[in-house]
């Protein structure tokens, strides 16, 4: 696999370890240090695995770590989350010029779905739930959003499906906690 598999893998596990980042300083070094501890043990896998080098985790964390800082910069400060996912898109557009494959079209596709979803919805979600309720409501969407990518996976339907379908699923997952909100907020109307 080598360098190829390890860099994605790095601005993921650096990505998870930025989601969680506060304005407290005591925060940001708690989270800090846990996706340190985090990406270090599943670099340390990955290499005694025998599936990567030290060099490609090492530089795949490095990369991970500019990537999401220039990314951070370009979000205002993580305040236009929008940004990313039209970087994200046309990224996924110029991944088509390689190959156009089920796996690049269910990019661009999911892509799209999250930047068209975050435009319609990203001012209306609330930034914390308001109850466990709605916490179940939003991961109940977000399951089947996910199911439903999952069977595309599966079933690799013609391109345009893909496409389509890809864009639909993760947009339920980028809608899945306003979904929830709304849910709770008219089961309780009633």
């Amino acid at each position: 696999m080598g360098f190829r598999a390890a860099m994605p893998s790095g601005v993921r596990w650096c990505g998870v370890g930025s989601r969680w980042w506060s304005e407290k300083a005591n925060v940001r070094y708690a989270w800090l240090a846990l996706a340190s501890v985090v990406i270090v043990t599943v670099s340390l896998s990955r290499v005694v695995l025998g599936v990567h080098y030290v060099i490609d985790v090492v530089v795949g964390t490095v990369i991970g770590i500019v990537v999401l800082g220039g990314l951070y910069k370009i979000t205002d400060h993580g305040s236009a989350p929008g940004r990313v996912l039209a970087f994200a898109a046309g990224i996924g557009v110029l991944g088509l010029i390689h190959g156009v494959t089920f796996d690049s079209v269910a990019a661009v596709g999911s892509a799209v779905g999250a930047w068209l979803t975050w435009r319609a919805i990203g001012d209306l979600t609330p930034a914390h739930p308001l109850n466990r309720r709605e916490v179940v409501a939003g991961l109940a969407v977000f399951g089947l959003a996910g199911g439903f990518f999952a069977l595309l996976y599966f079933l690799k339907p013609p391109l345009s499906v893909t496409f389509f379908g890809a864009a639909i699923a993760v947009g339920g997952v980028i809608g899945a906690p306003l979904i929830g909100n709304r849910f709770v907020v008219q089961s309780e109307e009633r």
